[in-house]
């Protein structure tokens, strides 16, 4: 069978975004690190757990309302793009956020962590559904599971490198 047109851009464009964003995931995780984060800027259990939890149910729930509209869609590419490089922004205007405002403001770090993780999650969800049209329909069933398994695989080296870069000595 020979491959599709484009079959080797494709696989290298998913497995890096899968690697990339498992990494991200992997740095920020919702049963670790998020309930880590909120709780030092609040005391209140019901946010701490109420953060983490948003992460997952905002993923989700989206991704029930968006089937119907991207298997619809002409094209899936415009479904994960746009969206996705808008939601990963969200990340990168929080992070400069606490980069600036610091401990000096925990309830505006707070609330807009919140706003940003969950407008970006959100969105993500609808990417992907998307995300997984593509990759099954770009790809042939052997590059589909080389993709999933290959970034899984790099991921656990690459996180281990950056925390040993990240980490204090």
């Amino acid at each position: 069978m020979n491959a599709p047109p484009h079959e080797t851009r494709n696989f290298l464009s998913l497995f890096a975004d899968m690697l990339l964003y498992g990494v991200a995931l992997s740095i920020i995780d919702p049963s670790t690190i998020i309930p880590a984060f909120v709780g030092k800027l609040t005391t209140n259990n019901g946010i701490i757990g109420l953060a983490s939890s948003l992460f997952y149910v905002v993923w989700l729930f989206p991704q029930l309302l968006a089937a119907r509209l991207v298997s619809r869609a002409p094209a899936r590419k415009i479904w994960v793009f746009w969206p996705g490089l808008f939601a990963r922004s969200l990340f990168l205007f929080l992070g400069l956020g606490i980069f600036f405002v610091g401990a000096d403001a925990p309830q505006i770090l707070l609330w807009g962590f919140i706003l940003a993780c969950t407008t970006a999650r959100g969105i993500e969800g609808i990417v992907a559904t998307a995300w997984s049209d593509l990759l099954g329909s770009s790809l042939q069933s052997r590059s589909r599971s080389r993709v999933l398994g290959y970034a899984q695989v790099v991921q656990g080296p690459l996180i281990i490198a950056i925390v040993g870069v990240s980490s204090p000595a």
